[in-house]
């Protein structure tokens, strides 16, 4: 009998604040799960690679283009459609985006998102 663990997703109100204009600040695309391993998207989740979306990974270090707001398990190689926040005008919980450990990737990170017009706050700060 197979087992499944069951894990709470994200909510997309944790991440998202305030969104003015979902038709100009989201971006929709496929994501390809190319790994041997299922992939969880949540909100808060960091993209790179614009229109082919991937998950953001420190080993590989590539400028962030988004943040996922769709919640979907992907199976390798399957292909899913998701949403992510491309430009602003907004404001994201930081403390809920996933963030590196690395301190100089993070703060590039930052910087990256508020360039797509995004104002970063800690919790509940406005």
């Amino acid at each position: 009998m197979q087992t499944t663990n069951h894990t709470t997703i994200r909510q997309l109100g944790a991440v998202l604040k305030n969104e003015y204009n979902s038709n100009y600040c989201r971006t929709n695309a496929n994501f390809t799960n190319g790994g041997a391993a299922a992939v969880q998207l949540q909100p808060g989740v960091l993209f790179t690679g614009g229109t082919t979306p991937a998950v953001f990974d420190t080993a590989a270090v590539a400028v962030v283009t988004g943040v996922c707001v769709t919640s979907e398990l992907v199976r390798p190689g399957a292909t899913v459609a998701v949403t992510y926040l491309s430009v602003g005008p907004g404001i994201l919980n930081s403390n809920e985006i996933d963030f590196p450990v690395d301190a100089g990737q993070r703060a590039t990170i930052e910087t990256a998102i508020r360039a797509m017009s995004f104002k970063l706050v800690a919790g509940l700060d406005t």
